[in-house]
């Protein structure tokens, strides 16, 4: 009898300790006293920090305009995004190419932190939302998200969406709970983007274990999910953390288990800075 098999990530991401740019290339250089390629490897599924640091990385080129300094930065750290390297490649890989997906990747985790923080405020900029009553007929035959058989659709337009997405909820519940509607349109958009950029992922095993006792032996693999570069492994990453109940701290972009449904913040520092960040834009503004 086959035991169960339980699927985790693994990708091994390959950091080289000497990189030099050539017309806007990131290409690793091998040691000129040894003639090789000095690096190191990580588990990218071990590291919390990665997807948070890409997006500091993202805020801080976007507020002082210096982009390619931060990505290279980012890169000597944490190695390349968009592929896997087994061996020193000719070519590394293009700064414009690597501040693009990191710009995408980032503002997916930030309509998830503005979803999962019951910011109606930053929803809005995504999502506008009417609520229309359906005839009985409409109520007898239209199917919705939400089920079927309501006596009211909320309508979620956007640009998100190549059309409008009708929840089939009750107008009592909207009126209890408005920010819903926006939560479930925006997770929606962002489950679907990162499942596409998941692409197909490699179901690999690296050993078989075999279990003996007085009356059977079974056998068992242990299986993982294999992301064929550091990119896909984050939105591998990504995908799960959406399995999770877990929120995103808006100050330093780490993921975290919430002790009330109120929190926003990971931790009493966070809060503190990010009101000081904000009560020194508003006597920015006030000043100028």
């Amino acid at each position: 009898m086959w035991g169960s098999v339980v699927f985790t990530g693994r990708f091994r991401q390959t950091v080289y300790k000497r990189y030099r740019e050539i017309n806007g290339v990131m290409v690793p250089v091998a040691d000129p006293q040894t003639g090789y390629y000095s690096a190191y490897t990580y588990d990218a599924f071990s590291r919390d920090d990665l997807i948070p640091s890409l997006v500091q990385l993202v805020v801080r080129a976007s507020r002082k305009g210096n982009q390619n300094r931060e990505c290279k930065k980012w890169i000597k750290t944490n190695g390349f995004l968009v592929q896997r390297i087994c061996e020193p490649p000719s070519k590394g890989e293009s700064l414009e190419v690597f501040w693009q997906e990191a710009v995408k990747l980032t503002k997916l985790w930030c309509m998830y932190t503005e979803a999962v923080n019951r910011d109606l405020e930053a929803l809005k900029r995504y999502v506008s939302i009417k609520i229309e009553r359906l005839t009985l007929d409409e109520i007898k035959n239209e199917e919705f998200l939400w089920g079927k058989g309501n006596d009211g659709r909320v309508c979620v337009s956007s640009s998100l969406f190549e059309s409008e997405v009708a929840f089939g909820v009750k107008l009592k519940e909207v009126k209890e709970d408005f920010l819903a509607p926006y939560q479930y349109a925006v997770l929606h958009y962002v489950a679907g983007e990162v499942s596409y950029n998941i692409g197909n992922v490699r179901i690999v095993y690296d050993r078989l274990t075999k279990h003996e006792n007085s009356d059977t032996d079974t056998f068992s693999i242990q299986a993982y999910l294999e992301p064929a570069s550091l990119l896909q492994a984050l939105y591998l990453w990504f995908f799960q953390l959406l399995t999770e109940k877990r929120k995103v701290c808006p100050t330093c972009w780490a993921p975290f288990t919430p002790r009330r449904r109120d929190q926003v913040f990971c931790s009493d520092g966070c809060r503190f800075t990010h009101h000081t960040r904000k009560r020194r834009g508003q006597q920015r503004k006030e000043r100028f």
